[in-house]
This record gives C-alpha cells, structure tokens and sequence, in this order.
C-alpha cells in the first residue's frame, strides 16, 4: 500500500466515533441529554472531529446523543411542515392548515408568513388566549 495513502486515511480517521448518526437539524432535548451535550470530555473528541467536515450539526449532535445508552432516544423531532410544493422549502401555512398541524401532534410548525395571521387564529381557537 501506498505510504501518502496511509498516512492520509490515517488522517481521515483520527477521532472518529465508532458509530456516525445523523438527523434533522430540527431537534429539541432534555436536561438529561443537554447534559451529554454539555460534557465537556465526549464533546472535546467529537468537536475535533467534526472540525474538519462540512455540515456538522446535521450529525454532531446525533452521534453524541446515540452513543448514550442511558438516553431514550425519539425518532420524531415534533416538527409541521407542509413540503408538497416540490421546492427546497415547505409552503407557506395557511388557515385551513391548522387542522393538520393540530393533529400531527407537533410541539412547533413552519412556515408562517410574517402576517401573525395564521398564529393569530391558533392562539384564538386552539390556545383559547
């Protein structure tokens, strides 16, 4: 085998967890696991590691979290949105959304015009505020 090439997948590999998850970006946590997150011994490895990759909140936090056993990990990050445009963003939410975005069971939902209309009328008839 070639030593450059060596050398280099040595390189590549420096660090690297022994198991890689990824996941949305959009994810919410508990103080149990804001404190795997926050401990400073397994973030320093995983923080080099990801140093030199492009787009690590996509898997950083992932794989600290899954390499913890003693969390119970949920698949569902609690997240609405409507992506039936066919773009690279979901469409804009609208009255008639609010029956789905309550039965999906979500904690948050996007994309709201900057109107407050469609907020409006969930804190009106959902939140009774």
């Amino acid at each position: 085998r070639n030593r450059g090439i060596e050398a280099m997948m040595q390189r590549l590999h420096f660090g690297r967890p022994s198991r890689i998850f990824a996941g949305d970006f959009w994810f919410q946590v508990n103080q149990k696991a804001m404190a795997t997150l926050l401990d400073p011994s397994l973030m320093r490895n995983l923080v080099r590691y990801y140093s030199k990759r492009e787009i690590p909140e996509e898997s950083l936090f992932h794989t600290a979290l899954c390499a913890n056993a003693k969390l119970e990990i949920c698949k569902s990050h609690k997240r609405y949105a409507n992506w039936t445009g066919n773009g690279a963003h979901p469409k804009w939410l609208e009255v008639s959304d609010i029956p789905l975005i309550v039965a999906s069971g979500a904690h948050f939902a996007r994309k709201f015009r900057a109107d407050g209309l469609v907020q409006d009328v969930i804190d009106q008839t959902v939140l009774g505020l």
